[in-house]
């Protein structure tokens, strides 16, 4: 599909790094119980070094971990990673990191071979959509307001090709983001980007951050 911005404007980030630094200058003063609301930004620099966003709370090993265990084999973990799985879960997984809130991993490979099929037969489909499961594999009204894992922050993730472009694009949904979160999201979609682009000879490009309820830590 030939494209222009819907809503010229938004902010541009270079790399997701700077992104963290805006979502940081922006919600610091917060009161404990502040929030912004709609928060949006674009990253222009989606590739593998650009994603690795290092805090104390996520140095690299624990974006690796979160990562591909979450991604269940939807994408190839590094080899020197596997034996060290059971090692990284437990020095790393803690509430603190998102806990059961943040595990995507049921029906995840099968969504990730549909969007890839998707773009292979559709380059311009406006279908390309990964919803985020539910853990149980209830369905969306079967599950209640009070099932705190089940109460994903990452709802979906579309993913686009503009004609005449050689990259493949990405918007992510959040209904909520804790600043303090956002290393890990950004490493798990930049991951989900970058393997399936590969599938489709293409390289990552833009990404579009939007959050309904953006506060600075969990």
């Amino acid at each position: 599909m030939r494209a222009t911005p819907g809503v010229p404007g938004l902010p541009r980030y270079a790399t997701p790094r700077e992104m963290l630094d805006a979502m940081e200058a922006a919600t610091r003063e917060l009161p404990p119980d502040g929030c912004l609301r709609n928060w949006i930004g674009v990253v222009e620099q989606m590739d593998a070094s650009a994603i690795v966003v290092e805090t104390d709370l996520f140095p690299a090993d624990a974006l690796a971990f979160y990562t591909f265990h979450n991604l269940a084999g939807a994408v190839a973990a590094p080899p020197e990673l596997l034996p060290r799985m059971d090692e990284l879960r437990a020095q790393y997984y803690a509430a603190a990191r998102g806990g059961g809130q943040g595990d995507y991993r049921a029906g995840i490979a099968a969504k990730v071979a549909d969007v890839v099929a998707c773009l292979q037969a559709h380059p311009g489909s406006k279908r390309a959509v990964l919803s985020i499961p539910f853990s149980s594999g209830r369905g969306s009204h079967e599950v209640r307001h009070g099932d705190t894992d089940e109460a994903k922050c990452l709802r979906e993730l579309h993913f686009y090709i503009d004609a005449g472009d050689d990259r493949l694009h990405c918007s992510a949904f959040m209904r909520a983001q804790a600043t303090s979160i956002f290393p890990k999201n950004i490493h798990l979609i930049g991951t989900l980007l970058g393997a399936i682009a590969q599938q489709l000879g293409l390289a990552p490009g833009t990404y579009v951050h939007f959050v309904t309820t953006l506060v600075h830590g969990r």
